[in-house]
């Protein structure tokens, strides 16, 4: 569908921006890099573009340069923008992840809470949390903040990854 839409207005950065996060999804990070040439063409130095840059250098686990293309969207005076609003919850996400995959769980967790205070209903940042705390050892936050997830997000289909995959870690770490 996303290749379709590319065909009907290949000038979209939408497109482009959604298609390279998909790309890198399924593994596929030379198309992921070719969807953020396209973007730099099309828009360049925007929010969509350093959020696809920092994800694909996340991806190849270049942390710095993640870190550094994933705080560019928050830092931006674009931030005015119907898109940055729309978006900022996976800037956020992304940069916290980055955090923690570099070795900084401290700004990981901050980044988290800076989130939860903007915005205490966006579920999917406590099932983030939750991974984080679960991989640090503390069980007893991860299971605290994978029900924050699931008390969130009531009408989530039960068949979602996220959700199967919360109530099993609660299930586990309930023992």
């Amino acid at each position: 569908m996303i290749e379709e839409g590319k065909k009907d207005n290949p000038d979209y950065p939408y497109l482009s921006w959604i298609s390279g996060l998909n790309h890198l999804q399924l593994g596929q990070p030379d198309k992921a890099e070719a969807d953020l040439q396209k973007l730099e063409k099309i828009y360049p130095h925007s929010s969509l573009y350093y959020h696809l840059a920092g994800s694909i250098a996340l991806a190849g686990g270049d942390y710095t340069t993640a870190l550094d293309q994933l705080q560019k969207p928050l830092q931006k005076i674009e931030f005015i923008c119907y898109h940055f609003y729309e978006h900022r919850e996976f800037y956020q996400q992304a940069l916290a992840d980055a955090y923690f995959k570099r070795g900084d769980y401290i700004k990981a967790v901050q980044e988290c809470n800076k989130l939860i205070s903007e915005n205490p209903n966006w579920a999917q940042i406590y099932y983030l949390l939750a991974g984080f705390h679960q991989q640090k050892g503390d069980a007893q936050k991860a299971l605290t903040t994978y029900r924050i997830f699931l008390d969130t997000w009531p009408q989530a289909d039960t068949d979602l990854p996220q959700i199967m995959y919360a109530k099993q870690q609660i299930s586990q770490l309930n023992k």
